[in-house]
């Protein structure tokens, strides 16, 4: 599950950041998904803290192999224009992903 540790609202008791953003952390055992929807005009990073994830960028058609791509430990990814995101663990792992506006260049 992804959680919201800081968030431009309160969200579940994350600290309001004063910006159109959310900061998740995701721990997922291996072969555990988890899916992130998002909308086309934001931008959404991601950070590979610990292990290894294959992730994947789709429309909500329920396309979500347009572009798998397996991250390593201390990877990042950017991804802009998609509506969904699914992170797969290909061992344990640990991340961070960032979703904000398109402001953030």
């Amino acid at each position: 599950k992804l959680l919201c540790v800081d968030s431009g609202e309160a969200t579940n008791g994350a600290p309001a950041n004063h910006q159109d953003a959310k900061l998740f952390v995701c721990r997922l055992e291996k072969g555990k998904r988890v899916v992130h929807s998002t909308q086309r005009a934001r931008k959404s990073y991601a950070f590979i803290i610990s292990g290894k994830v294959d992730a994947h960028a789709g429309i909500l058609s329920g396309v979500l192999d347009v572009k798998g791509t397996e991250l390593n430990e201390r990877d990042a990814l950017r991804v802009e224009g998609e509506e969904v995101l699914e992170f797969v663990a290909l061992e344990d792992a640990e991340f961070l992903l960032w979703d904000c506006t398109n402001a953030w260049g």
